[in-house]
């Protein structure tokens, strides 16, 4: 009783200084401060706990709002899978950072569908303000070595395919908001989805290049039906102008991938990584062995394969974090098992944004599924936050508008 007591008046001291109003805006803030600093890559862990924990705090305050029982068993999947990853059942635990990350994100996007709003979608705005303002600050610096890699762009980050990958989610949030809005509006959206365009060529990331291409020829179909073609027709050639201002390095190594794409100096080294992945899909098919396992299951694999491997690949890399492959490393993780709940858990929300005719998120998941052909980049923060925030969004506004379509009717039934 005195716990509950205790409880009680922190909740009322809480309610006295923040109502609903001010603590939705809070949680804008700092869904938008998240998305700012993972532009900087500066404080993202800190600022994801804390946004994180003040939605999951409104959740609370509010919970005589909500049908909890409807919606643990609508919401519950991924967080069985968020489970399953923080458990990893093939190496115990050795995934609870990443599974703690997926809850998280997925939490706060779930809290985000509740009290944000239409202001939404200026807290995933920020993206963007973060994204001019790296950029301007790299060209106020005069264009510093530290932040390119070999000539491409990376601006924070340790390597030119994050921040593609960041740009292309940003570029199809806003082509997608773009098809919903007045002229004005649209064209601000289109401009800033260009410049996002831009960011991605200048990273040269070649998976990132493919990925944007199919799935910003998927939402440009269903969501631009009557200017699907000009706009495709702009997309292709936004992108033909832009290969053309890349430097003669960078075109060359593009080129090169799409002349001789088995020949490729990348493709020929992750060979013998997808082999090492590969080998421990099959060593623990049903659980998986854990991703945060590989570096060194990888390590052993081309010990002990050694001669075999030389004798069929000239490019063996010594030292990788993770399978570059999100298929092989998906079941070399969490096995078919987890693939399967993985699966159940993004299947109901594809078929929701469909649904409501919101193409967002099936956009991003085609973008998500052709990077992932070369990438796994569910072992980054980044690629963990892009995905399962707007997942958690997916399910918490399905969620609030089933309730909100049932308390009219419940008003109508009660004497």
């Amino acid at each position: 009783m005195v716990f509950k007591d205790y409880c009680g008046r922190i909740e009322k001291t809480a309610f006295f200084f923040f109502s609903r109003e001010r603590g939705s805006t809070l949680l804008v803030g700092l869904i938008s401060l998240l998305f700012l600093v993972l532009m900087l890559n500066r404080g993202v862990y800190l600022t994801l706990y804390a946004a994180s924990f003040w939605g999951i705090f409104l959740l609370y305050a509010h919970r005589r709002e909500i049908d909890w029982m409807f919606a643990l068993k609508t919401a519950c999947l991924p967080l069985l899978f968020c489970l399953y990853v923080a458990v990893t059942p093939g190496a115990f635990f050795k995934d609870m950072p990443l599974g703690e990350t997926m809850f998280l994100s997925y939490v706060l996007g779930f809290s985000g569908a509740f009290f944000c709003g239409r202001r939404f979608t200026y807290a995933v705005g920020s993206l963007l303000v973060g994204l001019v303002a790296a950029v301007l600050l790299f060209l106020v610096r005069g264009f510093p070595p530290e932040m390119l890699w070999n000539g491409r762009l990376a601006l924070f980050f340790d390597h030119p395919a994050v921040l593609a990958f960041i740009a292309g989610f940003v570029f199809l949030y806003l082509m997608e908001s773009a098809a919903g809005h007045r002229p004005r509006e649209k064209a601000l959206l289109l401009g800033g989805s260009g410049f996002c365009l831009g960011i991605v060529a200048f990273c040269a990331s070649r998976g990132t290049y493919l990925a944007l291409l199919v799935s910003g020829g998927f939402l440009t179909f269903v969501a631009f039906r009557r200017y699907a073609l000009p706009v495709f027709g702009a997309f292709i050639v936004g992108m033909a102008l832009l290969f053309a201002a890349l430097p003669h390095q960078s075109q060359e190594r593009l080129l090169a991938a799409v002349e001789h794409p088995f020949q490729d100096r990348t493709f020929v080294s992750r060979q013998p990584i997808w082999d090492a992945a590969t080998a421990g899909f099959e060593a623990s098919p049903w659980w998986g062995n854990g991703l945060r396992s590989f570096l060194g299951y990888h390590q052993r694999f081309i010990t002990e394969n050694a001669q075999s491997l030389a004798a069929k690949y000239p490019l063996i890399e010594k030292k990788i974090a993770n399978p570059h492959n999100s298929y092989i490393g998906f079941l070399f993780a969490y096995g078919v098992i987890g693939a399967v709940l993985f699966l159940l858990a993004v299947a109901p929300a594809l078929w929701l944004s469909f649904s409501a005719k919101d193409y967002f998120f099936p956009a991003f998941f085609l973008f998500y599924s052709v990077y992932g052909l070369f990438d796994y980049p569910l072992n980054r923060k980044d690629g963990i936050l892009l995905l399962f925030f707007p997942l958690g969004f997916i399910y918490g506004r399905y969620i609030m508008e089933t309730l909100q379509r049932r308390s009219p009717a419940q008003a109508q039934n009660s004497p």
